[in-house]
């Protein structure tokens, strides 16, 4: 058995022999979506050469966007949005809760305050408190509740994705999770958003409702986050579902690094989308799997990355230190590609997720928080590991999506970074 078996077995949480499939209540729906914006093809204005001496003439297609691409991207009905809005516009929906570090979708927005005028929703709602007010302040008059979170002792940034329906149902709940923030992320940033009705009595619902109740009323202190967390997850009488388990930060990200590296133990193929990427446990396990032979590894970013450890390169969200320790895992054999996206209108390949994978056998890793050493330690956040086959295989085919058809190999990007 591999190293990585070994060391973090001992601390992955026992799983009841009783637990049930989350497809075991009814009603049931798991549908994931991703955003794959539908963008205009943007020329340069000359032609330009890449690093590899080729002629480019325009930026890969739905790859770099603009924020005029929003409106038709959004308005598929396959896309993360407009499944969003038709949950938001359900007759039945009656109360909202969601949590996110940022708010300023005006669809969002727009869908929100009807419910809260027209059908006498119940909403409340949790950012960072350092984030804009100008799209929240709007909701607030519409008669939302707002409450502003992290950046307190033992929290940093309050950085959740979820967005349930009707949390005190006594019967059906719908809740909705992945990478996006409630921003243009669900429209033109490259995304993975996460649609899931089924029973309230379920261990994955009261889990969530958990998380809902410590936000709003025991979010003053990481340590007072971490306890009530506990105990109410104790509390559930429902047995945890054995093909999707969750972990919140602060309080189980040692947990989750464990899953991770437990994942990796058995992996013969990891494929990684990340944005932000400095975890030193991950990156050391990754090291390891490599140096040894464990696993082949492909990973897809931002261009950002690539840019930002290139000389006289402006800020950039991503750091040198990323591009570094990305450059160390290409040194041991690992194949990356960089997303070309729309650096001047703040656009972004957001997604984070870690597909697993040995002969037909999947698994996949994802959920709010970057692959940083604060979002498994101080940062509020939700993460999830799922076997469940039918989202396992579409979130591996997205990676190839990223990867092949979006993705740019670092010899075709421009010599020079240049914008249409």
């Amino acid at each position: 058995m591999r190293f990585l078996a070994i060391f973090f077995l001992t601390l992955l949480l026992s799983t009841n022999s009783w637990a049930k499939k989350l497809s075991d209540y009814s009603p049931y729906e798991y549908d994931v979506r991703f955003t794959n914006p539908v963008c205009e093809t943007y020329e340069y204005d000359t032609p330009i050469e890449s690093r590899s001496g080729e002629i480019l003439t325009a930026k890969p297609k739905n790859a770099y966007c603009r924020k005029q691409d929003a409106e038709k991207s959004g308005a598929r009905k396959s896309s993360p949005l407009w499944k969003l809005l038709d949950w938001i516009n359900d007759p039945s929906t009656t109360e909202i809760f969601f949590t996110y570090l940022s708010f300023s979708n005006h669809d969002v927005r727009d869908a929100v305050c009807n419910a809260i005028q027209e059908r006498d929703a119940k909403v409340s709602f949790v950012l960072d408190s350092g984030t804009s007010m100008t799209q929240a302040n709007a909701l607030v008059e519409c008669g939302a509740e707002l409450y502003l979170r992290g950046h307190v002792s033992g929290i940093g940034y309050a950085h959740n994705k979820i967005f349930i329906i009707n949390p005190n149902s006594k019967d059906k709940i719908k809740i909705a999770f992945g990478s996006g923030n409630m921003s243009s992320g669900i429209v033109l940033h490259h995304e993975n958003w996460h649609f899931v009705t089924t029973s309230v009595k379920s261990h994955f619902s009261q889990a969530h409702l958990c998380v809902m109740n410590a936000e709003i009323d025991y979010a003053e202190s990481g340590r007072q986050f971490k306890e009530y967390m506990k105990n109410c997850l104790s509390d559930i009488e429902a047995p945890a579902e054995e093909d999707i388990k969750l972990f919140f930060v602060p309080g189980q990200g040692k947990e989750a690094t464990a899953q991770i590296g437990e994942a990796l133990s058995w992996a013969e193929e990891v494929k990684i989308a990340a944005h932000r990427f400095s975890y030193n446990k991950l990156l050391e396990m990754l090291a390891e799997g490599l140096t040894n032979n464990y696993f082949n590894l492909r990973l897809v970013f931002d261009d950002d990355l690539f840019w930002v450890g290139q000389p006289g390169t402006s800020r950039r969200p991503n750091t040198r230190h990323e591009y570094r320790k990305v450059q160390g895992l290409i040194s041991l054999g690992a194949d990356v590609r960089y997303v070309e996206t729309n650096h001047r209108h703040n656009l972004l390949h957001h997604n984070k997720f870690i597909v697993f994978k040995k002969g037909q056998h999947r698994a996949a890793f994802f959920g709010a928080g970057n692959f940083t050493g604060t979002a498994f330690s101080t940062n509020l956040e939700n993460f999830y590991y799922i076997e469940i086959p039918e989202v396992t295989l579409a979130m591996s085919r997205q990676f190839e999506h990223l990867f092949s058809v979006l993705g740019t190999a670092k010899e075709k990007l421009p010599q020079v970074e240049t914008a249409p």
